[in-house]
C-alpha cells in the first residue's frame, strides 16, 4: 500500500470530510488517477445507512464513512464513477465545488447537465450557478438551467430572502436568465404558480418591484406575459401570468397598444386563456372598437368553445359589431352558426335566436351552415331549424306535442306480437331476473318505466370462455411474464399467475438459472427499494416482487415480529433489501388485501427453499373468479397435506356459482376440516360445523352470499358485517362548517378488532380505519392507492361485491370536488363494467356520486358504467332515481356535473335518453328549496329529453315539485314549460325505447 492510499484509508476510516479535502487539495490529476480503484474499493466497505431507535423516537443514520469515501470518489473519479454516487455518499454543494474549482475536471460541463438533469433539478441551481460565476463551466442551454432558478434561487418556503434581493445580488441574471421564465412552462412541484402559492416570497412581487425601479422594462415584460400565454401553458399554469399581466396595471393605451395581442389569444387551446383574453377584448372593444372583420375572425374560435358563459357573451359583442356595422351582417351570422355545435341545448338556442333576430334574408351560405348542424342540434331546437330551412314560419313552442304511438296499430300489434314471442321463448325465471315480464305489462299499460334487473349473481354463469386464463408452464415464460407485470402494474390477473407459476415451477433450477432469472432479479430489488412493499397489504404487484426475490434469492421479506404500539401506534418492522428496516403502521395489515399479502408470503417461505406447491386460490378466470371444478382438481392434487388456511379462505371466497353440484360430487369424501369446508361451500347438506371461524365464515359466504347462516352463526356468532350475518347497510349525509361528507354504516356492525384473513368483513368499515394518525400515502383507503391494490380488492370476492361499493362510495364522496389527487378512485368503477355484477343499494349509490365527480376521468368511467348497465338492464328508472333523490337534497352533489354526465348517457340512444328522463322525474321530488342552487340544470336537460322523447312529464309527485318552484330564476322558467307540455306519456318514441330494452336484455342474457 504506497503512502498516499494509507493515509486515504486513514481519513476514510475517520470520516472525516473536511480532512478528505484538505488532502486531495491542489493535487495533481496523475496522482488522483492512482488513487481512484482504492477510493471507489474504500466506498463499497463502508458501512450502511440504516434506522436507529431511541425509545420512540426514529433516526435515519448515515456512517460518516458514507459520505467521506463519496468525497474521495468525487475526487479521484471519472465522470461514470461520479454519476453512481446515491444522495447518502455524494458530496454536498460546497464540496464539491471546491472539488471543481481545485481539480478542474474535463467533465464539469457534462455533470452540469447531468444535475440539470435530475428529477428535482432546481435542488442543484445554485451549484450550477456558482459554477458559471467562477467561470468553470459554460452557461447550460437547457430548459432546467432557467426553470431551476424559480426554486433555487432563494431559501424557499419561509426563506428570510426575498427573490428580488437575489436577483440583484447577481444582476447579471437580470439580463438574460429572468426572460427565459416567460419561454418555459415549468411542471410538477417546481413552476411560478407552485412557487408562488407555497412560498412566503413571491416572484410577482420581484418581477412588479423592479419594473417600477425602472430595473426590468416594463413594456417588455408586458411583451413576454402575451409570448408566455400565446405558448398554450397548462391552465393552472397560466394563470400566474394572466395574473402578472393584470397587476403589471396596463393603461388604456396600453391596452390598445396591445390590442391585436388580447384578439389573437382568443385562438389558444387553453380555455382559462381564452376566457381571460375575452374580457379585455370587450373593454378594448367598448374603448376603441376592433376593426369589424377582424373581430368577428377573431371570436369564431371562441363561438366553438365548450364554456357556454363566452359563447353566450360571444354572441352579445357579433350583436354589437354587426348594429355598428351592418355591412358584417353575413359574416357575422355565419360566425354564429358555429354555436350551433354546442353540446349545451341552451346554448344552441341561444346561437338559433340571434340568427332568427339579426338575419331578415338568409343566405344561402347560412342555410348551408345551418344544415350541416341540424343532426347535432337538440329536440327542442331542431324542429324550428328544420322548419326555417324548410322556408316555413310556425310557432313550434306553442304547438302540442300528439301520441303517434296511440294512433298507430301497426307499431301497438307489433310490440304485442314481439312480447308474446319473448315470453313463449324463454322461461319464466329469466323473465322475472330480467325484469322482462315487467317492462312487457309497462308496455301494454302505457307506463315509460323501465325497471333494473333482479338478479344477484348467484343465478348465472360467470366462466366465460374469453375470460379463461391460461397457467405458465414453463420456466421462460414464467420469467417474462413477471418481467411485464412488474413493469405494467395494471395487470392483477397475471400477477396472480406469476405468482401461481412461480409456486408450481420453483423447484425447477437448471445449470443457467441464475443467468436466466438475474435481469428480473436485479430490476425486483430497484423496485423494491423505491417503491413495492412485499407482503404489507400494498397490492399484488408488491406481493409479486416479495415472491420473486424469495425465488431467486432464497430469502424471504416483509414483516417481521410482532407489532409494538408506538405513541398509542401500532407498529411493525419491515425488512427490504441491503439490510434496509424500518417501522411500518401496522393497520396496513388490517385491509382486505392483508389477506393476499398472508397468502403470498406463506406461499415465499416455500419458494425459497425450493419446494414446489399448487395455490388453491389462483383465479382461473379474469375477475377472481375460480372454477369450481379446477378447485377441486386442485385439492385432489394434494392428496393429505394440508394447504395454507388464507389460500383456503380466499380460494372458497372465488368460486364461481357455475358447475357446484358436478364439482360436489367429484370431490372426494374426507374428515379434513377445511375439505369440509369446500364441500359446505358448494352446497353439501348435513355438514357437521367443527372449529375455526374464518374456514366457515367463508363457506357460508360462498355458500349464499346474500343470507345469513344460522348454522355458522351458532357456532361462531358475532364475526361482524358478511361473516354469517349478510350485511345490511345504511347511509347519511355528515357535515360541519368545513365540508360534507358521506358516512355508511353496517348492520351488524364491525368489529374493532378483526381477522385480517376475512377480507368479506374487513371490507366493511372499521374503527382502526378512522384513527387519525393513518397516513393516506402508506395506507390509502380500503383498497389501497394503487391501480393493482383496487383491482386486487375487487377479485377477493367476487360474488358479492356490495360491502366494496360500500366502501367505495365513501372514497368517491370524500373527493368529489378532487380537493387530492387520488387517481386510484376511478379503478373502483371497474368492476360494475361486468354485466354479472348486479347494481344494489350500495353499488348504485357509488355510480351515482362518481357521476358529479370533478375529475373526468371518474366522471367519465361513470359515464361508460351507465351506459352499458342501462343497456343490459341492471340500471333502469327504480335503482337510479332513488339514489340521486336521496342525495339531491344532501348539499354534496353539484346538480350541473350531473346534469353533463347524465346528458352524455342520454345521448347514446331511445332507451338511455328515455332511463335518464323518467330517473330526472323521480329526482325531482320533495322540497325544492333544499335542492344546489344549480338544480336548473337538471330541469333544462329534462325539458330536452321530454322534448326529443314526443312525450311529457308524467310522474305526480314530480308535477308537485315543479308546481312548487317559485320566483323569476331560470327554474321557475323551466318548471312552467315542463308543466305546460302536453302530449300522452308513452308516446311512439317511449314504447319503442322500451321495445328496445327487452332486444339489448334478451342480447345480454347469460353474459
Amino acid at each position: 500500500m504506497t503512502t498516499n492510499e494509507q493515509a486515504l484509508l486513514t481519513i476514510f476510516q475517520s470520516g472525516d470530510k473536511a480532512a478528505m479535502l484538505e488532502f486531495f487539495q491542489g493535487m495533481k490529476e496523475v496522482d488522483r488517477a492512482s488513487l481512484r480503484t482504492k477510493s471507489k474499493a474504500l466506498l463499497r466497505t463502508a458501512p450502511t445507512a440504516h434506522v436507529q431507535t431511541n425509545g420512540s423516537n426514529l433516526h435515519f443514520v448515515i456512517p460518516p464513512q458514507l459520505p467521506a469515501g463519496g468525497l474521495a470518489v468525487f475526487a479521484t473519479g471519472t465522470l461514470s464513477d461520479v454519476a453512481k454516487l446515491n444522495w447518502k455518499s455524494l458530496p454536498n454543494d460546497d464540496e464539491q465545488f471546491q472539488v471543481i474549482a481545485d481539480r478542474r475536471p474535463n467533465w464539469t460541463q457534462r455533470w452540469v447537465v447531468k444535475l440539470l438533469d435530475d428529477r428535482r433539478y432546481w435542488r442543484n441551481w445554485k451549484l450550477v450557478r456558482r459554477l458559471i460565476r467562477a467561470g468553470l463551466c459554460e452557461k447550460p442551454d437547457h430548459p432546467h438551467y432557467y426553470l431551476g432558478m424559480i426554486s433555487g434561487l432563494d431559501g424557499g418556503f419561509r426563506s428570510e430572502t426575498t427573490v428580488e434581493s437575489k436577483l440583484l445580488e447577481d444582476p447579471d441574471l437580470l439580463d438574460d436568465e429572468i426572460w427565459k421564465l416567460f419561454e418555459y412552462e415549468g411542471g410538477g412541484d417546481n413552476s411560478l404558480a407552485n412557487v408562488d402559492r407555497s412560498s412566503d416570497t413571491s416572484w410577482k412581487a420581484a418581477l412588479l418591484s423592479l419594473a417600477k425601479s425602472n430595473r426590468l422594462s416594463r413594456e417588455r415584460l408586458i411583451g413576454c406575459t402575451f409570448d408566455a400565454l400565446q405558448r398554450d401553458f397548462n391552465h393552472y399554469r397560466a394563470k400566474w401570468f394572466t395574473n402578472f399581466h393584470d397587476e403589471l396595471q396596463l393603461t388604456q393605451s396600453e391596452r390598445v397598444q396591445f390590442a391585436p395581442r388580447y384578439l389573437s389569444l382568443l385562438a389558444c387551446t387553453t380555455q382559462p386563456i381564452v376566457a381571460w383574453a375575452f374580457k379585455h377584448v370587450q373593454k378594448i372593444d367598448k374603448e376603441s372598437p376592433y376593426a369589424s372583420a377582424d373581430l368577428i375572425a377573431a371570436l369564431i374560435p371562441v363561438l366553438q368553445s365548450r364554456q357556454k358563459g363566452i359563447v353566450k357573451n360571444a354572441l352579445k359583442l357579433v350583436s354589437s359589431v354587426i348594429t355598428r356595422d351592418p355591412e358584417h351582417t353575413t359574416a357575422a351570422s355565419l360566425a354564429a352558426a358555429e354555436a350551433l355545435a354546442h353540446e349545451a341545448a341552451d346554448v344552441q338556442d341561444a346561437a338559433w335566436q340571434w340568427i332568427q333576430s339579426n338575419v331578415n334574408d338568409p343566405h344561402p351560405e347560412l342555410r348551408t351552415k345551418v344544415r350541416e348542424y341540424v343532426d347535432l342540434l337538440a329536440s327542442s331546437v331542431q324542429p324550428s331549424v328544420q322548419q326555417w330551412l324548410a322556408g316555413e314560419e310556425a310557432d313550434t313552442a306553442s304547438t302540442p306535442l300528439t301520441n303517434p304511438a296511440a294512433e298507430n296499430s301497426t307499431l301497438a300489434a307489433g310490440i304485442d306480437s314481439s312480447a308474446s314471442e319473448v315470453r313463449q321463448q324463454y322461461d319464466p325465471q329469466w323473465l322475472q331476473l330480467y325484469s322482462v315480464g315487467t317492462l312487457i305489462e309497462n308496455i301494454a299499460s302505457g307506463n315509460p318505466n323501465i325497471p333494473a334487473t333482479r338478479f344477484d349473481g348467484t343465478e348465472i354463469a360467470r366462466l366465460r370462455p374469453e375470460d379463461q386464463l391460461e397457467p405458465v408452464t414453463d420456466l421462460d415464460e414464467l420469467i417474462d411474464l413477471c418481467s411485464s407485470v412488474l413493469e405494467d402494474r395494471g395487470q392483477v390477473d397475471e400477477a396472480e399467475l406469476a405468482i401461481d407459476g412461480i409456486a408450481r415451477l420453483c423447484d425447477q433450477r437448471p445449470a443457467d438459472f441464475a443467468q436466466r432469472v438475474a435481469p428480473l432479479a436485479k430490476r425486483t430489488v430497484q423496485l423494491i427499494k423505491r417503491d413495492l412493499f412485499p407482503f404489507w397489504g400494498r397490492g399484488t404487484v408488491s406481493d409479486l416482487a416479495g415472491c420473486i426475490y424469495a425465488w431467486v434469492e432464497g430469502e424471504v421479506l416483509g414483516p417481521q415480529g410482532e407489532y409494538e404500539i408506538r405513541d398509542g401506534q401500532p407498529y411493525c418492522h419491515v425488512v427490504k433489501v441491503d439490510g434496509l428496516q424500518g417501522p411500518f403502521r401496522y393497520c396496513n395489515r388490517n385491509k382486505p388485501l392483508a389477506v393476499l399479502s398472508e397468502r403470498c408470503q406463506q406461499l415465499a417461505r416455500k419458494m425459497a427453499t425450493g419446494t414446489a406447491s399448487t395455490p388453491l386460490s389462483t383465479p382461473t378466470h379474469r375477475g377472481g373468479w375460480i372454477d369450481p371444478l379446477v378447485l377441486v382438481d386442485r385439492v385432489h392434487t394434494l392428496a393429505d397435506d394440508s394447504p395454507a388456511e388464507t389460500d383456503v379462505v380466499l380460494a372458497i371466497l372465488r368460486l364461481a356459482p357455475d358447475r357446484r353440484a358436478e364439482a360436489l360430487t367429484k370431490l372426494k369424501p374426507s374428515k379434513q376440516n377445511w375439505r369440509q369446508a369446500i364441500r359446505y361451500a358448494l352446497g353439501a347438506q348435513g355438514i357437521t360445523i367443527e372449529t375455526n371461524e374464518r374456514l366457515w365464515v367463508a363457506a357460508a359466504r360462498a355458500r349464499s352470499p346474500w343470507k345469513s347462516d344460522p348454522a355458522v352463526s351458532d357456532v361462531f356468532p358475532e364475526q361482524g358485517p358478511d361473516a354469517a350475518t349478510a350485511a345490511t347497510y345504511r347511509w347519511a349525509h355528515q357535515a360541519n362548517k368545513y365540508r360534507t361528507w358521506l358516512s355508511v354504516a353496517s348492520e351488524p356492525a364491525c368489529p374493532e378488532s378483526h381477522s385480517s384473513s376475512l377480507p368479506n368483513v374487513s371490507e366493511h368499515p372499521a374503527v382502526s380505519f378512522h384513527l387519525p394518525h393513518i397516513i393516506a400515502w402508506e395506507v390509502g383507503h380500503f383498497a389501497g392507492n394503487t391501480t393493482d391494490s383496487v383491482r386486487a380488492t375487487a377479485s377477493l370476492w367476487p360474488i358479492a361485491r356490495e360491502s366494496y361499493f360500500a366502501r367505495a362510495a365513501e372514497a368517491f364522496a370524500d373527493n368529489l370536488d378532487w380537493h387530492e389527487a387520488r387517481w386510484y378512485n376511478s379503478h373502483l368503477l371497474e368492476p360494475m363494467l361486468d354485466p354479472g355484477t348486479p347494481l344494489f343499494e350500495m353499488a348504485t349509490l357509488c355510480l351515482t356520486l362518481a357521476l358529479a365527480a370533478k375529475e373526468p376521468g371518474e366522471q367519465r368511467l361513470a359515464i361508460d358504467v351507465a351506459t352499458v348497465a342501462i343497456e343490459d338492464g341492471r340500471l333502469g328508472t327504480d335503482n337510479l332515481g332513488t339514489a340521486m333523490r336521496a342525495l339531491l337534497p344532501g348539499g354534496m352533489i353539484k346538480a350541473a356535473r350531473w346534469a353533463k354526465s347524465l346528458a352524455d348517457v342520454a345521448s347514446v340512444s331511445d332507451l338511455h335518453a328515455l332511463v335518464v328522463q323518467t330517473t330526472l322525474q323521480m329526482c325531482l321530488q320533495g322540497d325544492p328549496t333544499n335542492y344546489p342552487r344549480d338544480f336548473a340544470k337538471l330541469l333544462s336537460l329534462l325539458r330536452q329529453l321530454t322534448l326529443q322523447l314526443e312525450t311529457a312529464v308524467g310522474d305526480v309527485d314530480c308535477r308537485t315539485t315543479l308546481s312548487a318552484i317559485r320566483g323569476t330564476g331560470q327554474a321557475s322558467k323551466l318548471a312552467k314549460q315542463l308543466l305546460a307540455i302536453e302530449s300522452a306519456v308513452a308516446s311512439d318514441k317511449v314504447v319503442a325505447a322500451q321495445h328496445q330494452a327487452i332486444n339489448c336484455r334478451v342480447k345480454h342474457r347469460g353474459r
